[in-house]
């Protein structure tokens, strides 16, 4: 539909109104030397985004504020009505959900939540030195293609209805009223500070609409989304904001007829969108989730959206970031035929050794490759400060030291009498403590690390200078897999990644490390989350203290890893949990990396049994 040149002239008067306010409030707040700075985010979409969440069923801790979190939460309005965008900064507290109103002045809170909630609560947990600015608009039944539009409103910029008083006012027009409103104040939290106000991010929850018209119509859904993503980014100013679409799904109380009749089209189209988008993300996790109602996810479900949402946009890396790799570098073959399994370990003498094919292999300064220790069935390697290989043998279930002078020693093959289930990965501190992870993939029927409470445990362990053996981390995590203290030894980095459940958390997990080499367990903090991919496997430090760690897949993997969006490769993520850069690997799986040679600026990559190598900065 061609727009007519009053709705033309209006929409880019009503953008450049919030450019000029921006442009003003960012020259004031320039010379505010003590300016507060807020992340802000844009949630919108139909009613999954609305929220549908009970407040009454919230525990008390949910129940309150967030701090260090506000919202401009602006009423859902049909189309043909004034684009007005009233709204207030207010703390984000539940009532944010489907049925708040506001006239700008007061608000009227319903007993309803959406992901606001959990988003804010996640965003501040990751990021407690940042604070969180939420924009909300939202309309219940909303499409964005103009051929799917009907009473509840359209998001096409141009849609026009064909009938009544201002038939140019559609859900874009809200949307930018809102915007426009909401970033020309210039103190949200009503501190007496000009606020800084940041776009970080634009969470999307919507398509069930676009689902109900026609196949040709669902199946225009990641043209259509592209296009309007795109002038909401730059509505924002920022050209590669990033975006996390929320997948729709269908009731779990109609599996006979579809909820939505092109559903799968509209799915498989917002795979499409976030597949050719850097800058985006798919959560899929909405397939998990109970329904209130045939269209509207359960409380539990809308806490749990919000939580994905908010790991996701912090997994997105930013473009100006990626300055990690050298100009022009890309992946070199050192070696296959199952030569880069796992565990690669750089040695000045010996150059590169890896667990592959049950054996560790070598690959020597001069590339020559050949087999170092036959029959060693090993997983994890790493170098000590005496030049000594420390290995994880998950064929024994042992933890074993291997001098120069080729005298192998057995560190520990059990723990309180019991055997290991299959150690896999290691680590050293500086007083030259061993770590070691202890998972156990395939089968499980003999394992025998349980705790008090007979549960199987596959955790962390240290070893210390006089042998003793301590369990240092226990169901803090569900199955540990890469593990490694940082170069201060400040912290200890945790892979979790179980890949035979569907609901569990795939994540890089960060602890305090105590000066006795205990953990403090209750400093637990996520740093990355994989969603429902392949989680996080073996990973290194950098001497900037940048973390390198391989994870994801080239392909799903149901049911339990599903989404083939969360791509194989090694992710760059500082010690905050910031994306720095990714790193796509074609073989699956991608299970390791370290750095070595002689600058130890070349990062060595196992993945799909092919040892790789790419050069840093």
């Amino acid at each position: 539909m061609t727009l007519n040149w009053l709705s033309f002239i209006n929409k880019r008067l009503l953008l450049s109104s919030w450019f000029a306010v921006g442009l003003v409030g960012s020259l004031n707040r320039a010379t505010h030397v003590s300016a507060d700075e807020f992340d802000v985010y844009f949630l919108g979409g139909q009613s999954n985004m609305e929220g549908f969440g009970t407040n009454a069923q919230l525990s008390d801790d949910w129940k309150r504020s967030v701090d260090g979190a506000w919202i401009f939460h602006s009423t859902a309005m049909t189309d043909q009505v004034p684009a007005l965008g009233l709204g207030k900064w207010e703390q984000v507290e539940p009532g944010h959900g489907t049925g708040y109103s506001t006239d700008g002045v007061t608000s009227n809170k319903s007993d309803r939540f959406g992901i606001e909630l959990s988003f804010a609560k996640t965003i501040r947990e990751r990021n407690p030195n940042r604070k969180v600015a939420i924009i909300k608009y939202a309309r219940n039944g909303s499409s964005i293609a103009a051929a799917a539009a009907g009473q509840w409103g359209c998001w096409e910029p141009d849609f026009q209805s064909t009938k009544g008083d201002l038939r140019d006012v559609n859900q874009y027009d809200h949307f930018l009223a809102t915007v426009r409103n909401a970033m020309a104040i210039e103190d949200i939290d009503g501190d007496g500070t000009k606020d800084k106000l940041v776009p970080a991010g634009i969470l999307w929850m919507q398509g069930e609409s676009d689902a109900m018209a026609t196949e040709q119509i669902a199946g225009q859904y990641a043209s259509n989304l592209k296009r309007l993503m795109d002038l909401i980014r730059a509505s924002l100013r920022v050209d590669d904001l990033p975006v996390v679409i929320g997948q729709i799904s269908y009731s779990q109380k109609d599996k006979e007829a579809r909820t939505w009749v092109y559903g799968d089209v509209v799915r498989a189209e917002q795979r499409k969108f976030t597949l050719e988008d850097a800058a985006a993300k798919l959560v899929i996790d909405t397939d998990l989730y109970g329904y209130s109602d045939p269209w509207h996810y359960d409380s539990e479900g809308y806490l749990n959206l919000g939580e994905r949402f908010a790991n996701a946009v912090l997994s997105i890396p930013r473009v100006e970031s990626r300055r990690i790799f050298e100009p022009g570098a890309t992946l070199k073959i050192e070696a296959g035929d199952g030569h880069g399994g796992e565990g690669p370990a750089w040695d000045a003498e010996l150059g590169m050794l890896t667990s592959g094919n049950g054996n560790i292999q070598r690959l020597s300064l001069t590339g020559e490759r050949s087999i170092f220790r036959e029959g060693a069935g090993t997983n994890g390697l790493l170098f000590d400060k005496q030049g000594r290989l420390l290995c994880c043998e998950p064929k024994y279930r042992r933890v074993t030291r291997l001098d120069r002078d080729g005298k192998l020693t057995i560190l520990t093959d059990s723990y309180e009498g019991k055997p290991y289930n299959q150690p896999n990965d290691i680590a050293v501190d500086s007083k030259g403590r061993i770590y070691f992870s202890d998972p156990r993939y395939g089968d499980r029927d003999d394992m025998q690390q349980v705790d008090a409470t007979g549960k199987t445990v596959e955790g962390v362990y240290r070893i210390d200078l006089d042998g003793k053996v301590t369990r240092v981390i226990g169901r803090e995590v569900d199955r540990a897999n890469g593990v490694l203290v940082t170069r201060d030894d400040r912290y200890m980095l945790v892979a979790d990644n179980n890949n035979n459940s569907e609901k569990t958390i795939r994540a890089l997990w960060r602890f305090e490390l105590r000066d006795d080499g205990s953990v403090d367990l209750g400093s637990k903090t996520m740093l990355f989350d994989w969603g429902r991919g392949r989680g996080p496997d073996g990973l290194v430090e950098d001497a900037a203290g940048r973390l390198y760690i391989a994870g994801g897949l080239n392909r799903s993997n149901p049911p339990h890893e599903p989404d083939d969006t969360v791509q194989a490769g090694i992710y760059v993520i500082d010690i905050n949990g910031q994306i720095l850069d990714f790193l796509a690997v074609p073989t699956d799986e991608v299970t390791n990396c370290t750095l070595g040679g002689p600058d130890s600026k070349t990062l060595y990559i196992t993945g799909g049994g092919v040892l790789y190598s790419i050069r840093l900065r």
